[in-house]
């Protein structure tokens, strides 16, 4: 079959397969960087706020947990004072954090691991409460 046909023939064939070819190749290229596109898009808008707010959040409870250390080892009121300042604080961070991501939650399994650690913060805050300050 190849051979009745001209040698200008089988060029401009062969010519028309690569065209074709590139444009196919180009054609599932674009439909793939638009796929990428929509994932980095819902990645900047919904998952990068949550997981900044999630840092924060867990920043401050290190910054909570580091705070009560340090009320345990004040030595007079003055520190125990500044410390329970301190305190008030963080937890007002720790509140303004946790409403910040509670209203950014979208899925039920984010739901229910937020209601785990609310559940474990107010036994923490139970557990530590609002004493006041004991003179040495």
């Amino acid at each position: 079959m190849l051979s009745q046909l001209s040698i200008r023939a089988k060029i401009i064939v062969s010519v028309s397969v690569l065209i074709m070819a590139t444009v196919g190749i180009g054609v599932l290229s674009i439909r793939q960087m638009q796929a990428i596109n929509a994932s980095t898009v819902d990645i900047q808008s919904n998952w990068l706020q949550r997981v900044r707010l999630v840092g924060d959040l867990r920043a401050y409870t290190l910054m909570y947990r580091g705070l009560i250390r340090a009320h345990i080892l004040a030595n007079d009121v003055a520190g125990k004072a500044a410390m329970d300042k301190n305190n008030e604080l963080i937890v007002a961070a720790i509140d303004k954090s946790a409403k910040a991501y509670a209203a950014a939650i979208r899925s039920d399994e984010e739901r229910a691991l937020y209601g785990e650690f609310q559940q474990a913060w107010a036994s923490s805050r139970r557990r530590t409460g609002r004493r006041p300050s004991m003179p040495i």
